[in-house]
């Protein structure tokens, strides 16, 4: 296989990827949801109480970006930022009744997903597929 070959196909995946991640996509409640919010929803519904810089570092994301997608999650009525007493400046975030209920259809959506990823790898040996990762890997940290 050329180079150019995988290199093209590389290029496919990261255009593929952002235009996935710019769809909204309907999880039962009242708003569409794009990817970074409901990916969001998944690390809070599965970490209650987490803060912002925890989910900076979780995702890669700046501070400035998850702010952003925090912010319109509280208006969409999805996350709610609580204030402790003991240090008010630190506000652990957790998921509303609606929140609760696209982080439950997404993980359900999700597993479909990995069902369908999984019967694709089961064609690749064990090797082949730590090869594939490593190659990920290294893609991503350039």
């Amino acid at each position: 296989m050329e180079m150019i070959e995988v290199f093209g196909t590389v290029k496919k995946l990261l255009n593929w990827s952002a235009e996935r991640n710019k769809m909204t996509v309907d999880y039962g409640v009242k708003y569409q949801l794009c990817m970074s919010e409901i990916h969001i929803i998944e690390m809070i519904g599965e970490q209650p109480g987490i803060l912002q810089i925890q989910l900076c570092e979780q995702t890669g994301l700046t501070k400035g970006r998850v702010s952003v997608i925090v912010s319109n999650l509280v208006k969409k009525e999805m996350v709610i930022r609580n204030r402790t007493l003991e240090n008010k400046k630190e506000m652990p975030l957790m998921l509303t009744s609606m929140g609760k209920t696209a982080y439950l259809n997404h993980k359900e959506r999700d597993l479909k997903i990995f069902q369908e990823i999984q019967n694709v790898m089961s064609l690749y040996s064990e090797q082949e597929l730590e090869h594939f990762n490593a190659c990920i890997l290294q893609t991503i940290d350039i």
